[in-house]
């Protein structure tokens, strides 16, 4: 391949940082506070200029031929196309020599020649006396490079020399990533879901030179979405190549303002980059309406029962209401509006009321899949603004700060607070200040909820797994998959923060939550994994406080300080908290991290009006970290008292915590490897010391040797690994797991371990470990595994072990034994909207529903498409009682290849010595034709205990949803769903539950022609229950129907029909209401009406009763022009007034529609139809 022409002579560029396997992040376009807990690089200068500069690579093209060349040049002694300071693309080049006519030329490389027979080609011009040699495959350093060539007479003497210096790129060891002007101008991108962001990949070696050959990157991101082509969507995230060391994309950016880490990896070098996504001040959008409606109602006598809400046709405004007469008659008044928009030229306004909401639904109310119909036959892309489980909700946004009244969270996830982090899930007022300086909260809430924690093992499948109370509040849990340390239980290593609908499903009735993904008992390295759930509960009773602040400050470039107070003033359960933190970079690559907490809790005893008096306790910690070329270590020390009780710590209640890990490298090919580990826990007087000292060393063909020794010594209570204990104040732990005590003892023992790359197969490898003790060689430790690269960021592990311990390495025994093996795929995947497109069925369903309805999770590609998801786990116990035993097998497969249809099934078997359990899942949907869409799923769980706690849960539930739309003529539109539940609960012997629940709910619109609509509604619920030998059966239907006409363009009748029974026709509710509406102006709508509504029953004698009136009904709404100058002409109107509208209170929304928030303009909107 021919040479990159080099570029013109120049400096070279200042070198960069020492070369290491992950690049330091860069800061990117961010206004943002970047603790220094967690070091980015300073912002790298890309003035985007296309002209060359001194140093800089030229676009690679081919050379021409040496002849063609030659004739331009004289025979004086150089070079031919480099120059001193020239910079080569490769470390393997051409070099042109030219000189005098019959002499010899020798090239010297860094003071070694280069043989003659790199020499491929020889040209003469006898007329200018002119010859060259080109010599071919030049080696060079990474670096600079001395060459100098000579020229010798045909008697041998040297009759001239030529020097320069050149700069070749050494390996791939820094991607640097850089932004637009404007990004770089404003602090960051736009959050308005449309405008992309320009972003440019530079590669560089370890000096800082461009490296030019073609390289593969990976691109991914967890906020936005890259607007690149994959061009291998097999893999994780989004594969590209870059040639001549720079390349340049675009990212698509989120609708709300947020952070986005970029990450860019090639092989083993790895930049993550913070791009900050600015709320966009776009121009304001307005909607809302204003009702008051007058009730005057004629009660029939005979009634024996209150009047209650006509809800025969909608739901009455209940909250802003009077009622007077007896209640004859009534009055009520809804306001409702959403408003957000640029105020002040640089605010973000963000508003949201409704005086007739349900408060409390949930927290953080958000679109919810599975409720009302599971399709609608469109692919709209839905989104939910202002949450808030109040009736108001307020956020001003300027620039990273924000002001809110709603709903929030309040953790702070910094490095620095690992002590000192609250979560909890709130309602109130919070605000955010941020600078590149400061970063601080506040917040306050008035409430009357509480925070829970429940942990459970993982047992190598999806659960379900029952929450302790289904008092939850929806919306308010985090669930987390933890990683514990094998050796210390209660240290966290890893932690990974799963999304409701992507990740899990939670049913708020029955508390149960199923993963869309099994979770290992064991990770590869045996650390035992658990769920860990915390949530809030309302506890009733009086409203009390919940208030904190928080802030962190950068006094210098090199240090940073930062506090936090906490007063939840809870009644039963009182809490404060305050602490202090602070991060120092004391040299270039050393940062020291210090943090100190005091909490106090002051608990009221359970069925008692008596405090169980105050608790206080102080925790500790402080933090030494270093990454060098050479040298990477860590090491920190953690205490905290037996009265410290924060469950958001990384550190629980009288434990002592020390731990250290070295890394240094001798030589390119000897590593020294360093642990240092102390455990020990105050209230059960249990301690565990341990080091290990290891020397690696690399013999080349992919062989690599480890041998080292390690002493631990130990006196503490062991427990089988999967015990992850309880760090939260309520919840449910453990596997069933025995503790025994174990002797004080103390070991020394010996290590080795051999890895190697299989030869026969390229990506397999594998290794041997063993470890014995000196004194006893009863103590020890035999390992076997290996890995196999998959295609992509995909990784085929196995690990078998026996271990004479069941705490870990640092626990050996000649009393104890276990065997592990642990089988898997570990894929380095990040959630980067790539599935949306992956989902979408074309006009029918968006990707999001469908994902959420369909999607497996941690899925790895067999082909385009199609994902498989398999695991096999198997626990078994040499001695003991072996609760703990089991067998898990789990299989999934996903479709996603055709446009038209997506489908997904899931089978989990788990076979224990305690209990056994089954979970199948199926899932399809498909788009039948132009007008009909389809969605079926069927979800099947069943647990069965044995031994003496016999008993089995099983449940059940299948759904069907159908969606018709006139395409072609817009003339009808239907919605239907079929639903099945069934559930058996025989574990507690006292309480057998068993009851089925069938369901089937029809809507549809018809407009024959304009001025007419017709709507009708059929639903059926039918229950049969035979709980504790108790058998009841009920039957329950609805029918209704609307017809409206539009006699001229101010006027509007409509009649609306409602029927409901039960059980046959033995008991019924009926009504009959006709209303004219009157245009007074634009966008107010006068009406008034007669309602006729009846009850009869043939059973109860003297039930019967009717409820008949006038009413009278004023509505206004308004979009952002009643806020604009009234010069301006007003826009038309938000919708069709009075056709259809409710007739007590309910936005106006087509009756096909569950009640929606009004979508933000930016968001992609689906073709107009009755039913949005």
């Amino acid at each position: 391949t021919p040479t990159p022409t080099p570029t013109s002579a120049g400096s070279s560029p200042t070198p960069a940082a020492a070369p290491s396997s992950i690049s330091a992040a860069n800061a990117g376009a961010s206004n943002s506070f970047n603790t220094l807990a967690e070091p980015v690089s300073k912002p790298i200068d890309d003035p985007n200029k296309p002209e060359r500069k001194r140093g800089e690579v030229a676009a690679p093209i081919a050379l021409p031929e040496f002849e063609d060349v030659l004739p331009n040049y004289d025979n004086a002694l150089g070079f031919v196309g480099l120059n001193d300071g020239d910079i080569v693309p490769v470390a393997q080049t051409r070099v042109r020599v030219k000189g005098t006519a019959g002499s010899t030329f020798k090239l010297l490389v860094n003071g070694e020649p280069v043989p003659d027979s790199r020499v491929g080609k020889r040209a003469v011009l006898q007329d200018k006396q002119l010859q060259g040699w080109e010599y071919i495959g030049v080696d060079l350093q990474a670096g600079l490079n001395d060459l100098v060539v000579k020229q010798f007479d045909p008697f041998g003497n040297v009759r001239g020399e030529k020097k320069i210096q050149i700069k070749a790129p050494g390996d791939l060891a820094q991607i640097a990533v850089t932004f637009d002007d404007r990004v770089r101008a404003q602090g960051g991108g736009v959050a308005d879901g449309r405008t992309p962001v320009r972003v440019t990949v530079s590669l560089s070696d370890k000096l800082g030179t461009p490296v030019t050959y073609r390289a593969a990157l990976t691109l991914s991101t967890n906020i936005g979405r890259w607007n690149v082509v994959d061009l291998n969507p097999t893999e994780a995230g989004i594969q590209v190549f870059v040639e001549d060391g720079k390349g340049e994309f675009t990212i698509l950016p989120p609708s709300e303002p947020s952070q986005a880490k970029l990450v860019v990896e090639s092989g083993n070098v790895k930049s993550e980059t913070a791009l900050d996504f600015l709320p966009d001040l776009r121009d304001m959008i307005a909607a809302g309406v204003i009702e008051g409606v007058l009730n005057l109602r004629k009660l029939d006598s005979r009634a024996l029962q209150p009047p209650r809400e006509q809800d025969n046709f909608e739901r009455e405004i209940s909250h802003l209401s009077q009622q007077w007469n007896n209640g004859k008659s009534d009055r009520g008044v809804r306001t409702a509006m959403f408003i957000k928009g640029k105020v002040k030229g640089e605010y973000l306004l963000t508003l949201a009321y409704d005086s007739d909401k349900d408060t409390k639904e949930r927290l953080f109310r958000d679109i919810q899949p599975d409720e009302f119909y599971p399709i609608y036959g469109d692919s709209s892309v839905r989104a939910f603004d202002a949450q808030s489980t109040g009736r108001f909700y307020v956020r001003v946004d300027h620039r990273k700060s924000y002001l809110l009244y709603g709903d929030y969270n309040t953790a702070t996830p910094l490095e620095n607070r690992l002590l000192s982090n609250y979560n909890r899930s709130l309602t109130g007022v919070k605000q955010h200040y941020e600078t590149k300086q400061v970063s601080a909260n506040f917040f306050a809430s008035r409430d009357s909820t509480k925070q829970v924690i429940d942990e459970f093992a993982a047992n190598g499948t999806s659960g379900p797994f029952t929450l302790s109370t289904v008092k939850g509040l929806v919306n308010s849990e985090k669930i987390e998959i933890l990683v514990r340390d094998r050796n210390r239980p209660l240290v966290i290593l890893r932690s990974i923060s799963l999304a409701r609908f992507d990740d899990y499903q939670i049913e708020p009735l029955t508390g149960r939550i199923l993963l869309k993904a099994p979770v290992a008992s064991l990770d590869e390295n045996l650390n035992p994994q658990s769920i860990r759930v915390t949530y809030e509960v309302d506890q009733a009773g009086a409203q009390f406080w919940v208030s904190g602040a928080d802030a962190q400050v950068k006094l210098t470039d090199r240090i940073e300080v930062g506090g936090v107070i906490i007063d939840d003033r809870n009644p039963v359960d009182k809490f404060r908290m305050i602490g202090l933190n602070s991060v120092a970079q004391i040299a270039e690559k050393t940062f020291v991290i210090a943090e100190v907490v005091r909490t106090t809790r002051e608990r009221v005893l359970t069925g008692e009006a008596q405090s169980a008096g105050e608790i206080g306790g102080t925790a500790k910690r402080i933090e030494i970290k270093h990454r060098g070329s050479a040298l990477e270590a860590g090491l920190f020390v953690a205490k905290a008292d037996t009265g410290f009780d924060n469950p958001s710590a990384s550190i629980g209640k009288g434990r002592t915590e020390v731990g250290g890990k070295l890394s240094y490298r001798l030589d390119e090919k000897t590593r020294l490897v360093g642990e240092l580990l102390s455990s020990s826990e105050a209230l059960a007087h249990t301690k565990r010391d341990g080091v290990l000292l290891t020397i690696e060393r690399s013999l080349g063909a992919g062989l690599r040797v480890e041998a080292g020794v390690r002493h631990a010594r130990d006196n503490q209570p062991t427990a089988a690994p999967g015990n992850a204990g309880n760090t939260g104040n309520t919840g449910n732990t453990g596997n069933g797991s025995t503790r025994a005590i174990a002797p004080k003892q103390e070991v020394t023992t010996v290590r080795t371990r051999l890895t190697g790359e299989i030869p026969t197969i390229k990506g397999l490898s594998g290794y041997a470990e063993a470890e014995v003790d000196v004194e006893d060689s009863q103590r020890k430790i035999l390992a076997v595994g290996g890995d196999y690269q998959l295609p992509g960021k995909g990784r085929l592990y196995a690990r078998h072990e026996f271990i004479s311990s069941i705490t870990g390495p640092y626990g050996l025994s000649n009393q104890q034994r276990q065997n592990a093996t642990v089988v898997g795929v570990n894929t380095d995947y990040m959630k980067d909207g790539n599935l949306f497109s992956e989902y979408r069925i074309r006009d029918a369903i968006s990707g999001g529903d469908a994902e959420a309805a369909l999607g497996l999770r941690n899925t790895w590609r067999v082909s385009d498409g199609i994902n498989l998801q398999t695991g096999f786990e198997r626990v078994h116990a040499l001695s003991g009682l072996g609760t703990a035993e089991s067998t898990a097998l789990t299989f999934g497969l996903e479709y996603t290849a055709n446009p038209l249809w997506k489908g997904s099934s899931r089978l989990e078997i788990r076979d224990g010595k305690t209990q056994d359990s089954i979970l199948s899942t199926l899932a399809i949907a498909t788009k039948l034709g132009r007008d009909w869409t389809f969605l079926g799923r069927n979800t099947y769980s069943l647990i069965k205990n044995k031994g003496q706690a016999n008993g089995e849960n099983k449940q059940e539930r299948l759904q069907f949803g159908l969606a018709y739309r006139d395409t072609e003529t817009d003339q009808w539109n239907a919605l239907a769903k079929v639903e099945h539940r069934a559930e058996l609960d025989t574990t507690q012997p006292a309480l057998v539950l068993k009851r089925s629940v069938d369901l089937i709910s029809l809507h549809a619109n018809w407009q024959p022609v304009k001025p007419f609509t017709f709507s009708g509604r059929y639903a059926a619920k039918r229950v049969s229950d035979a709980s504790n030998g108790l058998t009841s059966k009920t039957n329950t239907q609805l029918v209704g129907t609307r017809a409206i006409w539009e006699v001229a363009p101010r006027w509007d009748i409509s009649l609306n029909t409602s029927t409901m029974f039960t059980q046959g026709k033995t008991s019924k509710q009926y009504g009959l209401g006709v209303e004219l509406g009157f245009m007074v102006m634009e966008n107010l709508w006068l009406s008034a009406g007669y309602n006729w509504f009846g009850y009869k029953d043939q059973d109860l004698t003297g039930g019967d009763y009717t409820n008949k009136g006038a009413f009278v009904r004023l509505r206004y709404k308004f979009d952002e022009d009643l806020f604009r100058a009234k010069s301006k002409p007003a826009k038309a109107e938000l919708a069709t007034p009075a056709t259809g509208a409710p007739t007590t209170g309910a936005p106006l929304a087509t009756p096909l529609t569950a009640p929606v928030a009004v979508p933000d303009a930016s968001l992609e909107r689906a073709a107009t139809s009755p039913v949005q």
